[in-house]
């Protein structure tokens, strides 16, 4: 019965939402040819993986190092900055600076005992000395992470909106309209044929302060939700004993994750809106609350789109060619059977295999989930480009491909423009 009805449901969703899903289909499609106009956008998410991993690892050893360390109180540490080293440190200063080309005479004000004296009293233990510099460095470790997330996600929308508004190859309606747009175009000095490096230039010169402010919002979230759970394992017994101490923290966890959930979601879009029109993240965050709030039932559409694409790439890449390479490795006429055979003859190669196999099935897996990644963010990319060139833009489909006008049923009347040289440009009936 509750089968029966849940089918119905998704039946009549389906029929409901059957335009949107014609036209997820269609940016589907185009956004197999972004990928195609820059193939190393599918390596790019390794890069950032390995420059995150390789931050994670450090943070992991300099945590080890601290819970390892002898602990001492904050007032040991204070106790140690005498004055004489003060005094010693300031002089050196002094001399590297005269051995630069200046001259800097310190005031009279600035002497060790001010600087000492300048120490906060607090009072903390050694283990609360100790838990307060391993959370500055998990939340360090946690912004740089998402930092560097954000640059990569930068990066992809970049490409996408080069390849809609800027491309001279692909960001015209119609291959007959290439001239006229390149001729007319404010664009036409940025045509590239490394839109990737480019467009990571871009980011990294132009947009490094905004991707730090919205990775700094998903840190603190992040930070919050790893203090809840420190906290919830820590009152473990106190939510045996009491029904509403379990409930509340419940609340709190689901709370959090939901949040965490939507900041990540409107970051993504709102990175599209930093790239796309070069305003900060607060303003491209309102850009994407009305986006969503005007295109709702197509934001959700995409999502559900994405995540079942993400899910069969996921599985069908790697298993296919885990498969295939076992099959390799087992077949008699091939070389690496007899490669394996020949280096243990008394094992049987059917096993022997399972070695190599396994390392196919994780770089199979890492590139799997590496298309995903930005497949995923294309596909909102490019939509939030066809949207905004739709809502926004004064001539809504002058990069609009016929594929795209068709499923957001947009007339021909609006793809075609007068040409005049002078006077303004208005349109023109077929």
């Amino acid at each position: 019965m509750t089968t029966g009805a849940l089918f119905v449901v998704y039946t009549l969703l389906v029929c409901l939402a059957s335009q949107q899903i014609a036209r997820t289909t269609k940016i589907v499609a185009i956004a197999t040819q972004v990928v195609q106009s820059a193939p190393g956008m599918v390596l790019f998410p390794l890069f950032v993986s390995a420059f995150q991993i390789a931050l994670l690892g450090a943070a992991t050893l300099t945590l080890a190092l601290l819970l390892s360390d002898e602990t001492e109180t904050y007032q040991q540490h204070r106790l140690r900055v005498d004055h004489s080293s003060i005094t010693a440190g300031l002089a050196e200063l002094g001399a590297n600076l005269e051995g630069l080309g200046y001259r800097i005479d310190l005031p009279p004000s600035l002497n060790a005992s001010r600087i000492v004296d300048a120490l906060p009293e607090v009072t903390l233990t050694a283990r609360q000395l100790v838990l307060l510099q391993a959370g500055y460095v998990t939340f360090g470790a946690f912004w740089s992470f998402f930092f560097l997330n954000a640059i990569g996600i930068a990066t992809v929308s970049g490409c996408v909106v080069y390849f809609y508004f800027m491309d001279k190859d692909t960001a015209t309606s119609s291959g007959a309209d290439s001239a006229r747009f390149m001729r007319e175009s404010r664009f036409a000095d940025n045509q590239t044929d490394w839109p990737l490096l480019t467009n990571l230039c871009y980011t990294l010169r132009f947009s490094l302060g905004t991707m730090a402010l919205g990775s700094l919002l998903l840190a603190i979230v992040e930070s919050v939700r790893v203090l809840l759970e420190f906290v919830h394992r820590q009152t473990q017994q106190q939510q045996q004993t009491n029904l509403a101490v379990s409930c509340a923290m419940g609340c709190c966890r689901c709370c959090l994750w939901c949040f965490e959930k939507s900041i990540k979601f409107v970051s993504a879009y709102a990175y599209v809106y930093v790239v796309m029109e070069n305003r900060s993240f607060c303003y491209s965050c309102a850009q994407t609350f009305s986006l969503i709030s005007r295109h709702t039932t197509q934001l959700a559409i995409n999502s559900a789109v994405q995540w079942m694409l993400a899910i069969i790439q996921t599985v069908s890449i790697p298993l296919g060619s885990t498969l295939v390479a076992y099959q390799s490795f087992i077949s008699p006429d091939n070389v690496a059977h007899v490669v394996i055979t020949r280096s243990d003859a008394s094992t049987s190669p059917y096993l022997v295999a399972l070695v190599p196999t396994s390392a196919v099935f994780v770089l199979s897996l890492l590139l799997a989930r590496s298309f995903t990644v930005v497949y995923e963010q294309v596909v909102t990319a490019l939509t939030v480009c066809v949207l905004h060139d739709i809502d926004v833009l004064e001539r809504p489909v002058a990069h609009m491909r016929k594929d795209i006008r068709e499923a957001f049923e947009i007339d021909e009347e609006y793809s075609k423009y007068d040409d005049e040289a002078d006077g303004p440009r208005r349109l023109v009936k077929p």
